[in-house]
C-alpha cells in the first residue's frame, strides 16, 4: 500500500516506505565482486506473492526477466527488473543489452549495483525508476581514452565516472569485465541515450551532500 507508511528523507523528499530504516543489512561476507549464485540464500524466484510481480514473463535480449515492486521502495515508481535465471549479481553483455533494449521503449532509467557496491542480493536484479537522475542532466564534456575510445563525463560532477552511448554496448562489456577481473566493485546508470560507469572505491569515502545530492 503506497500510502500506509512514509518517513521524512532529508530537506529534499520524502522515502515512500518508512520500513526501509529497518531493512536487513546487507552481508558482511562481500569480499569479491564475482561471488558466485547462492541458491540457499534468498533470490528474487523465491518470491510468490502475485501482488510483488508488475510484468511477468518479459522477454529481453532472448531471456527472461520479470518486473518487481521494491519491497523497500525510495519513491513512487521504484521497481525491480530481475532476471528469472538463477544468476549472480554481475553484470554481463547479455544483461547490458536486455537493459538497453527495455529503455528504448519506456522513459524510465536503471541503476546496477554490482556485489560490494551497495547490492544486498547476489541475484541479478536493477533498480528501476520513473525519473531522471540529477547527474543525468549535467552537460557531458570529453572525458578519458578508455581502450582506445573517448568516453564522456559529466560536466561538474564532484564523483568521478565513464559516460558511453548507449550504442557502445560491446565496449562498456569490456569495460565492466575488467572491473570484474580487477575486483573493482562499480555502481552504473542507465538511460534512454547514455552509460555511466561509477567506479567505486574500495575503501568508503566520508559521505557528503556534495557527492551525494
Amino acid at each position: 500500500d503506497e500510502h500506509e507508511v512514509k518517513a521524512p528523507l532529508g530537506l529534499f523528499r520524502k522515502r515512500l516506505d518508512a520500513r526501509r530504516n529497518t531493512k536487513p543489512k546487507k552481508p558482511d561476507a562481500q569480499l569479491l565482486v564475482c561471488t558466485p549464485f547462492d541458491p540457499s540464500a534468498f533470490n528474487f524466484t523465491k518470491i510468490e506473492d502475485p501482488r510483488e510481480k508488475i510484468l511477468t514473463p518479459l522477454l529481453l535480449n532472448n531471456a527472461p526477466y520479470e518486473i518487481l515492486t521494491n519491497k523497500f521502495p525510495l519513491f513512487a515508481g521504484h521497481m525491480l527488473l530481475v532476471s528469472k535465471l538463477p544468476v549472480a549479481q554481475q553484470m554481463t553483455s547479455a544483461h547490458l543489452g536486455a537493459i538497453a533494449e527495455l529503455l528504448q521503449s519506456c522513459s524510465m532509467s536503471a541503476y546496477f549495483n554490482s556485489w560490494c557496491a551497495s547490492a544486498s542480493v547476489n541475484h541479478f536484479h536493477c533498480h528501476l525508476i520513473d525519473e531522471v537522475p540529477p547527474v543525468a542532466a549535467l552537460p557531458l564534456v570529453r572525458g578519458p581514452l578508455v581502450r582506445g575510445v573517448r568516453c564522456l563525463q559529466p560536466e561538474g560532477f564532484p564523483g568521478f565516472c565513464y559516460v558511453f552511448e548507449v550504442t557502445q554496448l560491446e565496449l562498456v562489456g569490456e569495460v565492466v569485465l575488467a572491473m570484474q577481473h580487477d575486483n573493482q566493485p562499480h555502481n552504473a546508470l542507465f538511460t534512454g541515450r547514455y552509460i555511466y560507469l561509477f567506479p567505486k572505491p574500495l575503501q568508503r569515502p566520508a559521505r557528503s551532500f556534495e557527492l551525494y545530492p
